[in-house]
């Protein structure tokens, strides 16, 4: 503090007077640049006070750098996320280019068939198959299926011709064989008449001839049946049994064993081939007689072999499209022909056995018909 003898020396320098409240600020000031622990007075910033801030906003900066060094780092590590997330993904659809590329894909047999129906040549199925695999097996597919139709309404022609025919044949056989039973032999009674008191012994002789002459009727009406059962095949009906064996002995056929069955070498169909196997035959052979049959009545005249094709496609398509659903889902191989054809052998094939008359009496000529080319009785 300035002494008495400093104040009025400085009040004799200066035209303002000095007052107690100037002093007081003065030495707060000083105060509190020596203790600046101590609270400011009013107007007299605090150095520590400063220093603090200054602190304050330096650690604030350090933590904004911080925060943005790790939302930097941050922002990296997910670019480095989302850059292996692409690349995985580019990987994912290379793969699948990859497994694409290695899928493979069937051209069933029948869808072959079909297109060879309608005049194509292998070679044209093929490159239109290769070329676009799914486009081509919804186009055959709607090919086969519509020849399939065609194939049923004209066999439902041919089988209506046929029962027709038939009964023509069944009421001409039964009189046939009315008017060859009955035996008129001799008027007995008018020979009476006329001979009966004169000479019976003529009589009787006449009677006992008559007798002769009935069992003799009978013996020759057996022989003739006989004849007609033990007679073979005609050159026709030898024309189409081959046509038939090649046809189920074909190699097209061989991815259809299963179901049709194969035949060995020196064996007959019954010793070879199973209930269902020969039924499926039989189903076959049935419905190709009933498309010639319409096709005939049409004006058409067509090969037996066309006709066991198209007949074909139509009683196997319930096995087709079994084997559709289980290839297309699974490993597929791309070429024109082969499926391997697995078959339960049930309730594959219409089994018309079980119709009632006139079918099942057109299956049963069918068989009767097998019988005389082979020689032996179709089991069932």
């Amino acid at each position: 503090m300035p002494s008495n003898a400093e104040k009025k020396q400085l009040s004799e320098k200066q035209d303002f007077e000095i007052t107690q409240e100037m002093e007081d600020k003065v030495q707060a000031r000083m105060d509190a640049m020596g203790n600046p622990d101590e609270a400011d007075v009013e107007g007299v910033p605090r150095l520590e006070k400063k220093d603090k801030e200054e602190e304050v906003r330096d650690e604030n900066e350090e933590v904004k750098e911080e925060q943005e060094e790790e939302e930097e780092e941050i922002k990296d590590e997910n670019e480095e996320v989302k850059e292996e997330q692409e690349e995985k993904e580019v990987k994912d659809e290379n793969k699948e280019v990859k497994d694409d590329s290695k899928k493979e894909h069937v051209l069933p047999e029948n869808y072959f068939q079909a297109m060879r129906h309608v005049g194509w040549e292998p070679e044209r199925i093929k490159r239109v198959f290769e070329a676009d695999p799914e486009q081509a097996l919804e186009d055959f597919k709607f090919y086969h299926d519509s020849q399939n139709y065609v194939t049923q309404q004209t066999s439902s022609l041919g089988r209506a011709q046929q029962k027709q025919t038939q009964r023509v044949t069944d009421e001409a056989t039964t009189k046939v064989k009315k008017d060859e039973a009955e035996y008129k032999g001799i008027d007995l009674k008018a020979i009476e008449d006329e001979l009966g008191e004169d000479s019976p012994a003529a009589v009787a002789i006449i009677k006992a001839v008559n007798e002769s002459n009935k069992l003799l009727h009978k013996e020759v009406q057996d022989l003739k049946q006989q004849r007609v059962e033990q007679a073979g095949p005609s050159d026709e009906e030898k024309v189409i049994w081959n046509t038939i064996t090649t046809h189920f002995d074909s190699d097209a056929m061989k991815v259809f064993n299963e179901f049709y069955g194969s035949v060995d070498a020196g064996k007959n169909w019954e010793q070879s081939l199973t209930g269902a196997q020969l039924q499926a035959r039989m189903n076959m052979i049935y419905e190709a007689d009933a498309y010639h049959a319409g096709m005939k009545l049409q004006g058409k005249d067509v090969e037996y072999s066309e006709a066991l094709n198209r007949a074909h496609l139509v009683i196997s398509a319930p096995i087709q499209e079994k084997i559709l659903r289980n290839e297309l889902h699974g490993k597929i191989k791309k070429r024109s022909k082969g499926i391997t054809v697995k078959s339960s052998g049930k309730a594959t094939a219409k089994d018309t056995s079980k119709k009632k008359d006139p079918e099942a009496t057109l299956l049963s000529k069918t068989k009767d018909r097998l019988k005389k080319l082979t020689g032996r009785e179709p089991a069932s």
